[in-house]
């Protein structure tokens, strides 16, 4: 990031039932900023208002339409990413927070990428935690927890000058109130451990004027 920037974007959606009915709608403000500090770091932030109004979609459940009650909630959440690159590597350090009626969040990271000497490979292996506090509007005796810990690494390699593939490898760790409060008859272990692997392979057409995602 060369010089300083503010990005504002707007989000709206709408759901109908029967074609007329309204049943649920989001309006939703974003805001992003990002500046340089200095020749090898730079600060970026993000700020989101989401408003949602309307019907539940949630059948057999204390807050649907016919009830009168309804849905009324606004979600603020905003994160901030500081990145600063050294001659052979660079470190992301960022913070996220989010806070609605019944649900809390906040989280941490940590990014590193290290590249080689003539930038056709890097390795990034990053870091992340989360704490989430759980309510809920149906029942106001819960009040539960959630922690999750991740981690990421990250193999990236340019073929040619048409052609680049990436290897990802990334585990979670989740403890704690995994279970969704609104789901009727929903319950779940309060410990869930999952590893995921992504491979991919993207070649430009020169003659196409496009590219091929694989």
């Amino acid at each position: 990031i060369e010089e300083r920037s503010v990005d504002v974007r707007y989000f709206y959606y709408n759901d109908r039932q029967n074609g007329s009915n309204d049943r649920m709608e989001v309006n939703a403000p974003m805001v992003r900023v990002a500046s340089p500090l200095g020749d090898s770091s730079h600060l970026q932030g993000t700020f989101v208002i989401d408003g949602m109004t309307g019907a539940s979609p949630l059948y057999l459940d204390a807050l649907t339409g016919a009830s009168g009650k309804g849905i009324e909630d606004t979600r603020y959440a905003g994160s901030l990413t500081y990145t600063h690159q050294f001659e052979e590597f660079e470190v992301q350090v960022g913070g996220e927070a989010s806070s609605e009626d019944d649900y809390d969040a906040k989280g941490v990271s940590l990014l590193t990428t290290t590249w080689s000497e003539d930038k056709n490979r890097s390795v990034s292996f990053g870091l992340s935690e989360s704490l989430d506090d759980i309510t809920s509007t149906n029942n106001p005796d819960l009040d539960e927890f959630r922690r999750t810990f991740g981690a990421f690494v990250g193999y990236t390699q340019v073929l040619d000058e048409n052609s680049i593939m990436q290897f990802n490898l990334q585990g979670t760790s989740a403890g704690g109130y995994l279970t969704d409060q609104y789901k009727l008859g929903d319950s779940r272990p309060r410990g869930r451990d999952s590893l995921s692997a992504l491979m991919r392979y993207n070649r430009y057409l020169a003659a196409l004027s496009s590219a091929v995602h694989v």
